[in-house]
């Protein structure tokens, strides 16, 4: 029905177990779609964690409830990571190393291979460096398309589309136009202004 539920825990282990049933989730927040629970800020009072910024937490949790709701949760992982890392409006500059480390030694993912990076850990920081990545994509689709044309890719998955079948209906593009796109558009200006900082 459209409606979210969102729970707030005061201690770390508090939301831990409410989350999980197990202690030590390594993580702020988590979504199940029409439920958000999130660890309360005040946590750093008692020294549990530090001073995080949890609205982007918050932001984070839920714009998956809303991916995963208008694609009736069939919006693979990548993508709801994409709308959600773009959603925290965060640069995330402490990783750009992680970017370039990958430029380097050729591991940036093309568009075809994204799920792969959540679902196999292909090297150390191939998770992390996936989903900051594909937020970066993401800004780029909605600066240059819209935010319609990314819901209209979120309505395809929903009613079965691939990634292929989804993406290219969303932006009228065949998927090797829209990755040749992101390497243009995306990477290269990115790895030309981090040598420009190297200076």
């Amino acid at each position: 029905d459209g409606k979210i539920l969102v729970e707030v825990f005061p201690t770390r282990d508090d939301f831990s177990v409410g989350t999980t049933g197990l202690p030590d989730l390594p993580a702020l927040g988590a979504t199940f779609g029409s439920v958000i629970t999130l660890v309360s800020p005040k946590v750093h009072v008692n020294n549990e964690l530090p001073v995080f910024q949890w609205k982007v937490v918050f932001d984070h949790e839920y714009m998956h409830c809303v991916s995963l709701q208008l694609s009736k949760f069939r919006i693979p992982r990548w993508a709801t990571e994409a709308l959600s890392v773009w959603s925290e409006n965060d640069p995330r500059t402490e990783q750009d190393g992680l970017f370039v480390m990958a430029y380097e030694r050729g591991l940036l993912p093309e568009l075809a291979e994204f799920e792969e990076g959540f679902t196999r850990e292909k090297f150390p920081g191939c998770v992390m460096l996936h989903s900051y990545v594909a937020g970066k994509i993401m800004k780029f689709w909605i600066d240059t398309y819209g935010a319609g044309k990314v819901r209209d890719a979120l309505v395809a998955w929903g009613g079965g589309a691939t990634d292929e079948q989804a993406l290219s209906k969303a932006f009228g593009k065949p998927l090797d136009e829209l990755q040749a796109e992101v390497w243009d558009k995306v990477y290269e200006p990115f790895i030309r202004s981090a040598a420009g900082l190297g200076k």
